[in-house]
């Protein structure tokens, strides 16, 4: 996988991000939760969504 660019305030909630075929993507955050990304786009929405609410 490439590299994921994620702002600073969000790098202590993001415990790892996995590409998986198909160009899916997980998220696994500090707490143990996971969310699931169709593309790239999805996950860059999501990590913008994320430092928004932080």
């Amino acid at each position: 996988m490439n590299s994921v660019i994620m702002p600073k305030k969000i790098r202590g909630i993001i415990k790892r991000i996995y590409q998986h075929p198909g160009n899916i993507y997980s998220i696994v955050l500090k707490n143990e939760e996971t969310i699931w990304c169709n593309d790239q786009v999805e996950l860059y929405d999501y990590l913008r969504q994320i430092a928004a609410n932080c």
